[in-house]
């Protein structure tokens, strides 16, 4: 039988799309595949490092007018990092359904893709920008990928949506264990910014005028009023992931919080 060029040309772009369709799958088995590891492993090191709650909530750690804390984790952190030892935090956000440790790499490329442990998974880890002396600077930035299943920072583009933000406006605060202590911090501004954004990932501030005009800038920006002071006169932690907008409206969306009271009873 004789095949005419057009039916030749038909039969490559076949046999192409076929091969575009394998790949696909491909990367969808292995994607899911990852994110279930990367769920067991993490869960591993929460029952193993984390699971133990140090006293139950009661309402004297609650903020004025806001929901009681929830349990607080007792963290092992010398357990913790004699296994992994480039754990520096763990952030606990019931709302956006975040309980997981943070990573301090030497480059912000080490953990993008990579567990605790380093082995691959597309979701990455939560990491804190490698410029950083610690999560407890001044200003400090946390990353994490927007996954499409909401883990990670998946979540943390709901704040984009007003209606979500006024519904949930009395749980805008997570807290943050360290080594030195736990801490409640409270979200006051929200916005959209470009992945060079020097307003937003600049690091290494000391108290003082410029630290304060910057956290005064990010309030002006703010998407909403968050209803929470910060003044500059306590440090800010930066929770940032992509945005599903383009770049023309800011590809990054950029959560601060202010650091607010210590909730392990070891002083102010």
């Amino acid at each position: 039988m004789r095949h005419t060029r057009d039916d030749r040309v038909w039969r490559a772009v076949q046999v192409l799309a076929g091969l575009t369709a394998l790949a696909a799958l491909a990367i969808l088995v292995r994607n899911g595949w990852s994110g279930r590891q990367s769920a067991r492993a993490l869960e591993k090191m929460r029952r193993q490092y984390a699971a133990v709650p140090a006293r139950p909530a009661s309402e004297d750690t609650a903020p004025a007018g806001r929901e009681p804390v929830p349990e607080l984790r007792q963290v092992d952190f010398a357990a913790l990092r004699q296994d992994w030892p480039d754990v520096v935090a763990w952030i606990q956000w019931p709302l956006m359904g975040l309980d997981l440790p943070i990573l301090h790499g030497q480059t912000n490329d080490q953990y993008l893709r990579a567990l605790p442990d380093g082995s691959w998974s597309n979701g990455g880890s939560l990491f804190l920008e490698a410029n950083s002396v610690s999560v407890l600077d001044w200003h400090a930035v946390v990353y994490g990928h927007n996954m499409q299943n909401g883990s990670m920072f998946g979540q943390l583009k709901r704040y984009l949506e007003e209606d979500f933000f006024r519904q949930n406006s009395s749980e805008t605060w997570f807290i943050l264990y360290t080594p030195a202590g736990v801490w409640q911090y409270d979200v006051f501004a929200v916005e959209r910014v470009g992945s060079t954004d020097p307003g937003v990932y600049m690091v290494g501030y000391q108290p003082g005028e410029a630290f304060t005009a910057f956290v005064q800038e990010m309030r002006a920006r703010s998407l909403y009023d968050m209803g929470v002071e910060a003044d500059g006169a306590n440090p800010v932690l930066t929770l940032s992931t992509c945005s599903p907008d383009g770049a023309a409206r800011g590809n990054r969306v950029a959560l601060h919080a202010v650091r607010g009271r210590r909730l392990d009873g070891s002083g102010a």
